[in-house]
């Protein structure tokens, strides 16, 4: 919510002059994460992380040279009061990514599964009693959390592509191999 608040606020601002321009990445991932990566990681470890619906749904990713790559053909090419999407490229399945990003720090492909008729529920709940006790009681997932991990999300980044002549500096295998455990 506060992502989709300061973009509007920032989308306003260039009605009245500034050069804003949005890029919306997808899954960033990449060298120096200190956030997806040690979270799944964690979860792993402590038996916490399952499949939602076997995990083969489809996900855009964006490794981070890519999104720093893109940033910088935004400053020189983006149009003012444009929202540009950015991804690695061809999505992938979620259980593809997330096996081989673990694969990375030595983590074995995960087998847990669990149906999203029962996860979505929780995940609802949770997130009325977090409402309601201002954050003492949550559930064992975020909404936020739950669309990042167990939705299927696909970004279409034409735009990108003809407007900013973006296109990956990094392939899926080039990033992997950077995080892989020596």
């Amino acid at each position: 919510r506060t992502k989709a608040r300061a973009e509007q606020i920032a989308l306003a601002a260039a009605q009245t002059g500034f050069d804003v321009v949005v890029l919306r990445p997808r899954f960033v991932w990449g060298r120096d994460d200190t956030t997806a990566l040690p979270q799944l990681i964690k979860a792993a470890k402590n038996g916490k992380l399952a499949w939602i619906d076997g995990g083969e749904y489809l996900t855009s990713t964006t490794h981070i040279d890519n999104v720093v790559h893109a940033m910088l053909l935004a400053l020189e090419k983006g149009r003012a009061g444009e929202v540009y999407f950015v991804t690695d490229g061809a999505p992938l399945t979620f259980r593809d990514f997330i096996s081989r990003l673990l694969a990375t720090q030595g983590i074995d492909v995960l087998t847990k599964n669990v149906p999203r008729w029962l996860v979505a529920p929780i995940v609802r709940l949770g997130e009325y009693a977090s409402n309601l006790t201002a954050g003492k009681l949550h559930g064992p997932m975020s909404w936020q959390e739950y669309a990042t991990l167990g939705v299927e999300v696909t970004l279409n980044i034409e735009k990108a592509r003809k407007e900013l002549g973006y296109a990956p500096v990094i392939s899926m295998d080039e990033g992997m191999a950077q995080l892989a455990v020596r």
